[in-house]
């Protein structure tokens, strides 16, 4: 067995590419860095891309900017890091067996559920097993066919043994991009129904779902059980869809919203000339495909 394996980011990218043609783009965001938030305030206004945030429940999400704001809220087995590097998240460690066709992975202890429910093994059971039920309607069950078995090895120890060796694997195991196995409170789930889940969303993320009025306003809260020390920094962030190029860069010029997203591409320079303003850029790990209809070519 192989334990804890290297994975540079140029592995990293390629393990992306075979599992789809994910782009080296870069994203963007922007931030008043002379704000009350960068004085010491420990809240944030957030402005959106999106029209309405709504449908928080990873079985179903499929947008970036929704995965970005739901990566507050959930953990993964694994996340990518800035640099698309997997690093664990409620996986602990692992090891890959010397065909690379079983991956066993050590969870976290001690992680909570924003219900106050215990995060054990049988969590990763409950989501691998309704993600790939065709009767949940989740739209990520076909990252998980190449999955021959999944099983419980200990209270918090799992082991995936797949049908081939399949190079993207860990990247399909991660929150974002791979979103394959999002955690999601199994006891919420049941009791509010996934309709309202999607709402109101629990996973062990740093942050809380405070409040929700779909289309207008979200409001996450510091979660103080989160499993990693001194994380999150700020205690709430609100969050408003600004899907109006006009409006967002309004905004963040006078200090309504300290932070966008993914700004309008065409206020880029004017937002840099602003003194007040800080542009920041990273890797976007956005799908990008050309497909055709082979039955009229």
């Amino acid at each position: 067995m192989r334990e804890n394996p290297g994975v540079s980011r140029r592995t990293a990218l390629k393990l992306a590419s075979a599992g789809g043609a994910y782009s080296l783009t870069r994203a963007f965001g922007v931030m008043r860095p002379r704000s009350a938030f960068a004085q010491g305030s420990d809240e944030l206004v957030a402005g959106w891309n999106l029209a309405r945030i709504d449908r928080l429940d990873p079985a179903i999400i499929a947008g970036t900017e929704i995965m970005q704001i739901a990566s507050n809220i959930y953990s993964g087995l694994i996340y990518a890091d800035h640099d698309l590097v997997p690093r664990g998240d409620l996986a602990e460690s692992w090891e890959v067996s010397k065909d690379a066709r079983e991956w066993t992975f050590q969870l976290r202890k001690g992680v909570k559920f924003h219900d106050g429910e215990d995060f054990t093994a049988d969590d990763v059971i409950y989501t691998y097993n309704r993600i790939k039920n065709p009767k949940t309607g989740s739209i990520h069950h076909g990252r998980l066919v190449g999955v021959e078995n999944l099983e419980k090895l200990g209270t918090h120890e799992v082991r995936f043994t797949l049908k081939s060796s399949t190079p993207a694997f860990l990247m399909l195991l991660t929150r974002f991009p791979g979103r394959a196995l999002v955690i999601a409170s199994p006891k919420s789930l049941e009791k509010m129904g996934s309709e309202q889940f999607s709402v109101t969303p629990v996973g062990t993320g740093p942050f809380r779902v405070a409040e929700h009025q779909v289309g207008t306003k979200l409001v996450l809260e510091r979660f103080d059980d989160y499993f990693l020390e001194g994380i999150p920094k700020l205690k709430r962030i609100t969050v408003i869809p600004v899907p109006e190029p006009d409006t967002s860069v309004a905004a963040l010029r006078t200090g309504e919203i300290q932070f966008h997203n993914r700004p309008p591409a065409q206020f880029l320079d004017l937002l840099r000339r602003d003194a007040n303003i800080d542009v920041m850029e990273g890797p976007d790990p956005g799908f990008q495909s050309l497909e055709f209809n082979q039955n009229r070519v």
